[in-house]
This record gives structure tokens, C-alpha cells and sequence, in this order.
């Protein structure tokens, strides 16, 4: 699975985890999202210094211990360095401890070996077990880590009037039968630091797109303060970049008044390397194409940043230096994210899309959660008492079939009961909505009405018994050019137990290895081995891209599994959460989220032996 929760809202994510943790299958997925790794993992391969390093022990247990890893590394190279001064300085070593000078006397060599084999030892500690000949250590000293450390910079732009941005009494929908929310009010002021939460297509890109003036309300005003100026990272905005130019040349389009240099080195804090700065954007990654889309938005001077899913290309480092950022960043944040960490470390308050209202929630996004399912759990047990109070009072005859109106001969004592219960149906309907809009929302007006199911079932088919190993990757080495190798020399195996997380940085190869698996790619040397009659399910970063545009979800699937009938392709769609409206749909006209579910539901419907999941909470 590589990235599989990239389009996926946080309940579908939820629910993936749940279902990976029960699948008996095998599980390779390269994911940003930690805790879905956690969830959903036991071991993790790290592609670090062009070797594929395992660590057993899930993604969490992973953390730690390369951190451990690398902190010992640090310090032993640090004092290797000043042994190294001082040998120098006392003559007993060359200049390059590696070569042998032709009259060394047996001092100086004894001491040079000895510093050697010392290195070897460390670094080995770093790489794979028994892997230290091959890689070549102890035939160099210890080399200085790479500074990962990430700067970025969002230029604040000063002070303004208040509100910001205010939103009054706004509904908007595509057409007049599908309002997405109604009525909706709020306001943005300088400490705001919100989350936008809902379903996928409940309209939360939408509203954004309403605060920027790309879309307009069907009723109701927008309005934002003069001199405000707003940034946005959407989930297009990486396929916006000049694909033709380098991230320099169009960075001095952008930004005329900068220098080269200062052009590199705003890249460079981003943490996208010097060779991708003269490289042509369509050939990067997306993550590279992401950092410079940061660096682009970090050169504005602005007051406040709309994020629409901002972690989905970045790798898991990016993420957390992103998140350091944004919690030190001074300026108005509003956040649409399924990732729920990255949710809790950046934001203060929760605005939820429910039942077309928008709800606002205080005190960050994990107390959101937790208020949330209080007042559902509680609205679920007031509907089931009102259900059957209603029928003991119909089964009397002292209420109308339909209690919201009244009969012309209603007595004195059908009248009271009747509207007894319509006045608790308020107070209870409204407590689930915004303070103070019941009225607006036509509260009372009806009963309480059933919560949509949001119970999601995924069933990926298990392809039955094979020869194992599984797959077998044997001394790989890859590359997209003879001097640009991603990896080298790369081992390892997956049998029906493996469950592996894939992580490493933007453009380290972790999908690249993904495709040698699939046979997309072929090794420069080494060899890929799948065993007969293993079947592999992919879910990839554009798999939603890769539908059929044009037909809709019951005619995509009907064309992909023939076999299938009209009733059980709905069925299956309605299982994993894409409401019936949307399945008579064209694919093209959906959400990533909506869209990413057809490929959920198309993944299942395969008997596959192995899932691998590229960013699958993406959307």
C-alpha cells in the first residue's frame, strides 16, 4: 500500500486500521502517517545510506531506537574526530587514515588500524547485521551525519482590523438538491488556530474555497478585512508548479527580486537537496514537488494559511518539522487534515461539518474526539427512548401517525403530549448542533432522526496457500541514472507473516522499491523473485487518478468484475461509507476521498496474497 490514507477522511482511516489489524494477510505499506504505521504494523524497513535496514518491534519501537542509533553514532563521531586532531597534531597518522604511507613505522600503523577497526564497529552498528563488508566500512572513517534539520519560514504580514475573515449565514451547495452545509456562521480572528473536520464530501475544500472567493454561497456573505492576505497549500498545488522549470528558475518567476543563492539556500532549509534545486519540476517527487510549494508559500508575506491536507506528500521528517513550525508560527491557521497527530500538535480549536451545520469545539482536535462521541452516544440513547415512547403513545392512540401535525378533532390531552415530545426532540437535537441554531436548523420542527451508519466494512479477498518466501529481493541495487543510485546491494524477504512499515525521506526510493516488487521497475543489478501464483494488490498515490474519469462507480466496477451483479457492486461500495447518491455519480465529478474509496473497494474485490499501500490515508 503506498500512501493509502492520503484522500481518506479520519473515520475511513480509522476504519482501514481496524481492518489491516484483523487482515491475515501479508502488509508492506510506505505511509507519512505515524500512527497508522503503529496500527497497522510489526516490523519497519528503513532505506538509509542506500541500505534497507529491519527493525522489529512496529513503527513506534522503530523511532526510538534509530533515534538511540543515531545519537550513540554522533557522539562516537564526534570523538573520533578530536582523537583524530590529536593524532594528527602528534604526527602518528596521515592525513588520510585510510592510506598506508611507504615508510609508516609499526606505531603509526598500529595506531591507524586500531582507529579503523573502531570504525567499523560503529558504523556497523548503523547498517544491516553483517552487511558492514559489503557496504565497504572500515575502508573510511565515520562520515558526518546529514543535517536533516528543516527551517521553515512563513513571512507574517503585520497587523490588520478584526475579524480577519467572517463568515454569515452561508449555504452553499453544487446544485439546489445537494446543499453541502447551510446557514453557517463563524468568524476568524488573530489567534485562530482551527481544524476543519467532516466526511469526505461534506464540503470541507469547499469552504475553504469559499473563504478564498474561488467558489460564492448560494446565500449569505464572506467577507474578508482589507489588507489581508491569505496563503493556500491545497492538494493540487503541487500539480500547479511550472512543471517545465527547476524549483530555482521558477522560484526567480515568482520571486524576481531574489537572488540565486538565496533562492538555493531557502530551498535547501526545506530540506530538498542541492542537485533537485536544477532539476526539472515534472521529474521530482511528490514530496520534493510539495517542499517547493512550502518554500513558495513561506516567500509570502502572509496573515493567514489555509492547509488543505498539507502532510500528503511530505515524508514522515517533513511532517515533524512542519509541525514545530506551525505551533511557533504567530499567524491564523485553518487546517483540513486526516492526519489526527498532526491535527492535535497544530491546532487549538475543531470545526466540524455535521448534518450540514457547522460545529465549533474547543480545546484542540483529541478532545474533539472525545466531546463528539459523548453527545452521539447520548443522542443515540435519547432516539431509542423517543422510538419507543412513540409507539406505547400510537399503540394508545394518544399521538397522530404523524406527530408533527395535528389533527382537526386532536383532543386537549393529544395536543399536550404531542407537544411534550417535540419539545424534547429540540432540546436534544440541538444539543448536537451549534449553540443557538436550532431555530435556523428547523429543530423541532420534526423528530430526531436516525444518525447515519458510519460503520465501514473492508473485506480485501485472501488469495489462499503459496510457496514461500512470498517475494525475495536479492542484492538489489537501484538507480534512475548510472549517477543517481538510490540503493544498493538491498536483501530482504516477505513471508505470510510480514506486516513491514517502508519509511525513509523524499526521494530515498520508497516507492521506487514498491515498483521493483511489482515489476514496474527493473533493478540496475540484483534480482526480484515473487513466487508462482502470488497475487499483489497495489494501492498506489494516483490510483484514484488512474480510474475511469468518465464512468461511474457501479459501471467502473461492472467493467472491472463482470461476474458481479448491479445490487451486490452497491452494496459493497455502501459498506466501505460512499453514500448511494454518489454511486450513480461520474468518477470524474467526485472527491479524492470518494474517489480513493473506488479504489478501496476495487483493491478488496481482488483475492490478492499481498497488500502494498503507498500513502493510503492520503485522502
Amino acid at each position: 500500500l503506498d500512501e493509502p490514507t492520503n484522500h481518506l477522511d479520519l473515520h475511513a482511516v480509522i476504519w482501514l486500521e481496524g481492518y489491516l489489524q484483523r487482515w491475515k494477510g501479508i502488509l508492506v505499506v510506505v505511509s507519512h502517517d505515524r500512527n497508522f504505521l503503529t496500527q497497522v504494523t510489526t516490523d519497519t524497513l528503513h532505506i538509509f545510506m542506500r541500505k534497507l535496514v529491519p527493525y522489529s518491534g512496529g513503527y513506534s519501537v522503530f523511532e526510538q531506537v534509530l533515534q538511540g542509533k543515531l545519537d550513540e553514532y554522533k557522539r562516537d563521531y564526534e570523538k573520533q574526530q578530536k582523537r583524530l586532531k590529536a593524532l594528527k597534531r602528534a604526527g602518528k597518522i596521515t592525513t588520510d587514515i585510510t592510506k598506508q604511507d611507504r615508510n609508516e613505522s609499526k606505531t603509526k600503523k598500529k595506531e591507524r588500524e586500531k582507529l579503523l577497526g573502531e570504525t567499523r564497529s560503529k558504523a556497523a552498528d548503523l547498517m544491516q547485521d553483517g552487511e558492514e563488508a559489503e557496504a565497504g566500512l572500515g575502508e573510511e572513517l565515520l562520515q558526518p551525519l546529514r543535517d536533516n534539520k528543516i527551517t521553515i519560514v512563513f513571512n507574517n504580514g503585520g497587523e490588520v482590523a478584526h475579524p480577519l475573515i467572517s463568515v454569515s449565514n452561508v449555504t452553499f451547495g453544487y446544485s439546489p438538491d445537494k446543499i453541502l452545509f447551510k446557514e453557517v456562521n463563524f468568524g476568524i480572528s488573530v489567534e485562530s488556530r482551527v481544524a476543519l473536520v467532516g466526511a469526505n464530501g461534506t464540503g470541507k475544500s469547499s469552504l475553504l474555497k469559499l473563504i478564498t472567493e474561488e467558489l460564492s454561497p448560494v446565500s449569505g456573505s464572506v467577507h474578508t478585512a482589507r489588507s489581508v492576505r491569505v496563503g493556500v497549500y491545497s492538494q493540487h498545488s503541487a500539480e500547479q508548479l511550472h512543471q517545465e522549470k527547476t524549483p530555482v528558475t521558477y522560484l526567480q518567476h515568482r520571486f524576481p527580486g531574489m537572488q540565486y543563492q538565496e533562492i538555493r539556500n531557502t530551498l535547501g532549509k526545506f530540506g530538498l537537496e542541492g542537485h533537485h534545486h536544477e532539476q526539472v519540476i515534472g521529474t521530482l517527487s511528490g514530496g520534493q514537488k510539495a517542499r517547493v510549494v512550502f518554500v513558495e508559500l513561506g516567500l509570502q508575506s502572509t496573515h493567514v494559511l489555509l492547509l488543505d491536507e498539507p502532510t500528503n506528500h511530505l515524508d514522515l521528517h517533513a511532517v515533524i518539522w512542519l509541525e514545530g513550525y506551525l505551533q511557533r508560527w504567530k499567524g491564523i491557521l485553518v487546517v483540513v487534515s486526516h492526519d489526527r497527530n498532526f491535527l492535535t500538535q497544530v491546532t487549538t480549536d475543531t470545526l466540524h461539518i455535521f448534518m450540514r451545520k457547522l460545529v465549533p469545539y474547543s480545546g484542540g482536535y483529541s478532545v474533539f474526539e472525545q466531546v463528539l462521541q459523548g453527545k452521539l452516544d447520548e443522542y443515540k440513547r435519547d432516539y431509542e427512548k423517543q422510538q419507543k415512547r412513540l409507539k406505547a403513545l400510537k399503540r394508545a392512540g394518544k399521538i397522530t401517525t404523524d406527530i408533527t401535525k395535528q389533527d382537526r378533532n386532536e383532543s386537549k390531552t393529544k395536543k399536550k403530549e404531542r407537544e411534550k415530545l417535540l419539545g424534547e426532540t429540540r432540546s436534544k437535537a440541538a444539543d448536537l448542533m451549534q449553540d443557538g441554531e436550532e431555530a435556523e436548523a428547523g429543530l423541532g420542527e420534526e423528530l430526531l432522526q436516525p444518525l447515519r451508519d458510519n460503520k465501514i466494512t473492508i473485506v480485501f479477498n485472501n488469495g489462499g496457500e503459496v510457496a514461500h518466501p512470498l517475494i525475495s529481493v536479492s542484492n538489489v541495487t537501484f538507480g534512475y541514472s548510472p549517477d543517481k543510485i538510490l540503493f544498493k546491494e538491498v536483501n530482504f524477504g516477505i513471508s505470510v507473516e510480514s506486516r513491514v512499515a517502508l519509511v525513509g525521506a523524499n526521494g530515498t526510493g520508497k516507492s521506487s522499491l514498491l515498483k521493483l516488487i511489482t515489476e514496474e521497475l527493473s533493478p540496475v543489478s540484483g534480482s526480484v523473485h515473487t513466487a508462482r501464483s502470488v497475487r499483489v494488490g497495489v494501492y498506489s498515490q494516483h490510483s484514484a487518478e488512474q480510474l475511469h474519469q468518465e464512468k461511474t462507480p457501479v459501471t467502473y466496477l461492472q467493467h472491472r468484475f463482470p461476474g458481479m451483479q448491479y445490487q451486490e457492486i452497491r452494496n459493497t461500495l455502501g459498506k466501505f461509507g460512499l453514500e448511494g447518491h454518489h454511486h450513480e455519480q461520474v468518477i470524474g465529478t467526485l472527491s479524492g476521498g470518494q474517489k480513493a474509496r473506488v479504489v478501496f473497494v476495487e483493491l478488496g474485490l481482488q483475492s490478492t496474497h499481498v497488500l502494498l499501500l503507498d500513502e493510503p490515508t492520503n485522502h
